[in-house]
């Protein structure tokens, strides 16, 4: 898991859903980004997931199946990163929100 203060460039996409990477369509964000080139440089399954910050706008995408999420600024909304352990091993990662404080 990495929790980073550098994010993507995403447009400001604050629709509520669920989201796994097998159901998730095209990114919305651009993916010219310190964590994208982190992610696709590694080795699939190096990552399990990225909480991010930095751009203050939300994000709840997939990439190389690598669950990356972060939300905007003032504390208004939150997202979930769920993920679904079997012997030691991720099985299903799924995002919901963005939740909603008040």
């Amino acid at each position: 898991m990495i929790v980073s203060h550098v994010g993507n460039a995403c447009n400001a996409d604050n629709t509520y859903g669920i989201w796994d990477s097998t159901s998730f369509q095209k990114s919305t964000c651009d993916e010219k980004d310190e964590i994208s080139f982190l992610i696709n440089e590694l080795p699939v399954g190096t990552i399990d997931g990225v909480v991010q910050g930095h751009r203050h706008k939300f994000s709840h995408h997939f990439i190389k199946g690598v669950p990356v999420m972060g939300t905007n600024n003032g504390g208004y909304y939150f997202n979930v990163l769920y993920l679904n352990f079997f012997q030691k091993k991720i099985y299903y990662k799924v995002i919901e929100g963005p939740v909603p404080v008040c």
